[in-house]
């Protein structure tokens, strides 16, 4: 005879058994609970170690961007140099410009 009651309580025999317990003592829940942390635990440490891959690769990307852009300033820094000497500045305007120097009826000197 069972007499299912209020409180979630099953009576059978005279005897008082709750159903979600197991018979050492731990509930269902109880296992679940643990069962979750440990999952979330290990999903944690999972996303860990991948986030610390990705932010080590964008650290190597950057790290090759900063190495290019200071090669490309070097070269840059080369060519200031190399058009910074009048002689180059002269031999561009004539070579490629193709001016020519003024004659000396069109240079007036200002005092």
């Amino acid at each position: 005879m069972r007499i299912k009651l209020s409180n979630a309580r099953v009576i059978s025999a005279g005897k008082s058994v709750h159903p979600l317990r197991e018979s050492n003592g731990l509930s269902l829940i109880s296992y679940f609970l643990i069962v979750a942390f440990i999952a979330a635990g290990i999903f944690l440490l999972t996303w860990k170690q991948i986030y610390e891959m990705r932010l080590g690769y964008r650290i190597q990307e950057k790290e090759k961007e900063v190495k290019e852009l200071l090669n490309e300033n070097q070269i840059l820094k080369m060519k200031l140099m190399n058009f910074s000497s009048l002689e180059k500045i002269e031999d561009e305007a004539m070579g490629k410009m193709k001016l020519k120097k003024p004659e000396l009826n069109q240079v007036k000197i200002i005092e």
